[in-house]
């Protein structure tokens, strides 16, 4: 039991130093995109089964279909993982993934019914090192340290899209990533 805790922290302190050295690369413009031609909802897809095995218990729909853009699929991929894995974490169920197509951009929303985000806390979230409080828990126990949303936040602007933070209708989050589609 005491080796499966020191494995557990071991991989918990690794992920936040490889999201700590993604954060500085982003911030000082070091990294390179490297686009290509994918569909958005295969993306979304894979990762949405990747974490209901993370999560077994937590509701995780899809809605949507095919969305093809021209990026870099591997930061996509961490956009779409964080997203949905903050709002399996500290949200509420059912958690819903949905991609739409809105004035030429493919649209993805993560939506839950957890307590939301004040609006003015939304611009303070999509910086490094920053957290909503801390009485909102991981419901894994875990503590992030503030940086998945301005990682979220910097890709997209990297990649020409956009990142925001709503309130849903009824209680919760849509947290919205708008990236341009291939023409």
């Amino acid at each position: 039991k005491f080796l499966g805790k020191i494995l557990s922290n071991t991989h918990r302190i690794t992920q936040m130093l490889d999201r700590l050295s993604l954060s500085v690369k982003l911030e000082n413009n070091d990294l390179r995109v490297k686009p290509n031609e994918f569909d958005l909802g295969g993306v979304c897809i894979d990762t949405i089964s990747i974490l209901q095995a993370k999560y077994p218990y937590r509701t995780i729909t899809f809605n949507g279909g095919t969305k093809t853009v021209f990026a870099d699929r591997t930061m996509i991929e961490l956009i779409v993982t964080n997203l949905v894995d903050n709002a399996l974490a500290y949200g509420a169920p059912p958690v819903e993934v949905t991609i739409s197509e809105q004035s030429g951009e493919a649209v993805t929303d993560v939506a839950d019914r957890g307590p939301g985000v004040r609006p003015e806390d939304v611009e303070r979230l999509k910086q490094p090192f920053t957290r909503a409080d801390d009485s909102r828990a991981r419901s894994d126990g875990a503590a992030g340290a503030g940086l998945g949303l301005a990682i979220v936040d910097r890709i997209a602007r990297l990649h020409g899209g956009r990142f925001d933070l709503l309130p849903r209708e009824g209680g919760g989050t849509i947290a919205r990533v708008s990236l341009p589609l291939k023409g």
